[in-house]
């Protein structure tokens, strides 16, 4: 259908990357639930989780591939101009799947610990790496983790290989002027949308999450990529938080005695 439309080749390549990514993401997800779901939780309940989730996910998968779709406006910059661009973008993507599958991994050993998605407090362990990788080391089977995240992303690798040789050979007596570029410009409105937020009437944010009003409901909807990096601008206390604007009615609230002042730091 695709080449029927005269779809570029860059296009239909994004297409079938994003569904290998939205298979991943949703497979984590669906893994999460087997493994901490809580007994009083049924799975129905979980379809609000799954549907933010899936805005989230598609947002981090659009911030992945937009790369590909804005430099491939430029010829000499699309994966199928040259066998050495095709090699430089499986290699990205390889690179960026390898992070995909780390925070994930990472995320699977926060949650078994504390119940709890990785967030950019983990970054405490930094501060003493020699502690911390003994601690691992000790704590999972370090060795088979990497040998199986090697095997992820090689065989990761092989699929992105595979669906460009895919689309190749498809294309191969098409005349690539034939194809309308427009598409190029609807593949981005549609990743922007995506990161902006999937029939969402405001940007979607960190917070929403949390209006599901369930701890596991609202860990499940995000993924450890959104939770991370938003979690990073946290690190560092903020002391204008205008918090003397507010004490009237927080000493209103608590009934405290009228006549205490207050003290600005």
């Amino acid at each position: 259908m695709l080449i029927s439309w005269r779809v570029p080749k860059t296009i239909q390549w994004i297409v079938k990357l994003f569904i290998i990514y939205l298979c991943i993401f949703t497979a984590f997800r669906i893994a999460t639930v087997i493994f901490f779901i809580p007994q009083s939780i049924g799975l129905l309940d979980l379809f609000s989780s799954f549907w933010l989730g899936l805005k989230y996910d598609l947002r981090w998968i659009a911030i992945i591939l937009l790369p590909i779709a804005v430099f491939s406006l430029n010829p000499r910059l699309s994966p199928f101009y040259s066998n050495r661009s095709k090699k430089r973008w499986t290699a990205y993507l390889g690179l960026i799947t390898l992070l995909v599958l780390f925070f994930y991994g990472a995320d699977f050993g926060q949650f078994a610990y504390v119940n709890a998605r990785l967030n950019a407090d983990a970054l405490i362990f930094a501060e003493d790496p020699r502690e911390s990788l003994q601690m691992v080391w000790q704590s999972y089977p370090v060795i088979w983790i990497l040998v199986g995240l090697a095997g992820a992303v090689m065989m990761m690798n092989w699929m992105f290989r595979r669906t460009h040789v895919d689309v190749t050979e498809k294309n191969l007596n098409i005349h690539k002027f034939t194809y309308r570029r427009r598409w190029h410009v609807a593949a981005l409105l549609l990743l922007g949308w995506f990161v902006y937020g999937f029939f969402m009437t405001k940007p979607l944010d960190f917070f929403r999450a949390f209006d599901l009003n369930d701890e596991f409901k609202s860990n499940l909807a995000l993924n450890p990529l959104q939770n991370f990096f938003t979690t990073l601008r946290f690190r560092s206390p903020d002391h204008n938080s205008r918090a003397d604007a507010y004490f009237g009615d927080m000493r209103r609230f608590l009934q405290l005695d009228k006549d205490i002042p207050l003290k600005r730091i």
